[in-house]
């Protein structure tokens, strides 16, 4: 069972990463061909296209990265599927869930009192 609960953790961490990690990249790319157009305009255009392809690539990889958190999430097993033994035991289960929760867990009528 800690082996479904690494993928999961792994899943929402790596694609938050990648991510970050491209937003930040990103955003230097982008102010590096800013300066450099602003302190050669005659070369601007070969500039930006540098800094398209660049971005691409960046982005490329957040792609890649989403595609690994698809697959890993067809390797998660179906709720259904997963019985109380390896959630913990079935003494986590013993209790049955309350039919009406109340506020501060109280009785309506010790509610009113």
């Amino acid at each position: 069972m800690i082996a479904v609960q690494g993928i999961a953790l792994a899943i929402g961490i790596g694609i938050g990463f990648a991510v970050l990690g491209a937003g930040i990249g990103q955003g230097l790319a982008a102010n590096g061909a800013m300066n450099g157009m602003a302190r050669q305009p005659e070369l601007a255009a070969k500039i930006q296209t540098g800094m398209i392809i660049a971005l691409a690539f960046v982005e490329s990889l957040v792609i890649f990265t989403l595609v690994l958190c698809f697959q890993l999430l067809g390797k998660l097993p179906a709720t259904n599927e997963i019985t109380p033994e390896q959630l913990g035991g079935s003494a986590s289960f013993s209790q049955p869930a309350p039919d009406r929760v109340h506020a501060n867990n109280l009785n309506p009528a010790e509610a009113r009192n």
